[in-house]
């Protein structure tokens, strides 16, 4: 074997070597340790199958849908978290509702020890009524992670005005909560100004995420009266 032959064997070798297989004579490297084994292992992340939910109702029951939810962990798979939602204005109201809701769900995969959306989403729609224009998405950041969701209702609580998400930011598997310090994602919806009606916190437990949105809606007025999130376990 020529000069130039063996650097690139070599080269290619380094190449494994870093990955622990090969060494650069070409020869296989000893196995990997047990403690790095662990050490992989404890690095991935999954989303656990047990469930918590919350709620909030408006307390008005009249004329009141079925549940109507995206539902991304039951729908599209284990790996895929809540990261958006589209909101729609109503058609002309004075009250100012949403009066359309789509949702996105998107992938996630392990990399370089972090949890991250993969380019795979899907979105549909989760509820509609009488509405205008093209609404406006709230979303979460491909490295951040859905903790919950707050919402606007009107002065008396009957019905939902705005939405966004509570997120949170962690790269160490297994060590998400406490949330203490969410962020917010932008409002949408058709407030008509500043917050004046009272805020709604539906956040996950520590170290929990969204995987589903569910609402139940007025089919005679077409405002949302009844809203739910479920959260699973996000751990190494």
């Amino acid at each position: 074997m020529n000069s130039a032959s063996k650097q690139r064997v070599c080269g290619v070798s380094a190449v494994l070597a870093l990955a622990g297989l090969v060494g650069c004579s070409g020869v296989a490297a000893e196995s990997v340790s047990d403690e790095a084994t662990a050490s992989t292992s404890q690095a991935l992340w999954s989303v656990g199958s047990d469930s918590w939910t919350k709620e909030w109702n408006s307390g008005k029951t009249d004329n009141l849908s079925d549940w109507k939810e995206i539902s991304c962990y039951s729908t599209y798979g284990s790996d895929f978290l809540l990261t958006g939602l589209q909101a729609f204005q109503d058609s002309g109201s004075a009250d100012n509702y949403i009066a359309r809701l789509r949702g996105k769900c998107s992938g996630h995969t392990n990399l370089n020890g972090a949890y991250v959306q993969d380019g795979r989403h899907e979105t549909e729609l989760v509820f509609s009524s009488d509405y205008k224009g093209d609404g406006d998405w709230t979303e979460v950041a491909s490295e951040d992670y859905p903790a919950g969701v707050v919402f606007e209702a009107d002065l008396w609580n009957d019905y939902v005005k705005t939405l966004r998400f509570e997120t949170v930011h962690q790269n160490n598997p297994g060590l998400l909560g406490p949330y203490e310090n969410p962020s917010l994602t932008p409002a949408v919806g058709p407030s008509g100004g500043p917050i004046i009606g009272p805020l709604h916190y539906l956040e996950c437990p520590d170290e929990y995420v969204v995987t589903a949105f569910s609402l139940k809606y007025d089919t005679k007025k077409g405002k949302i009266r009844h809203v739910k999130i479920t959260c699973r376990p996000l751990t190494d």
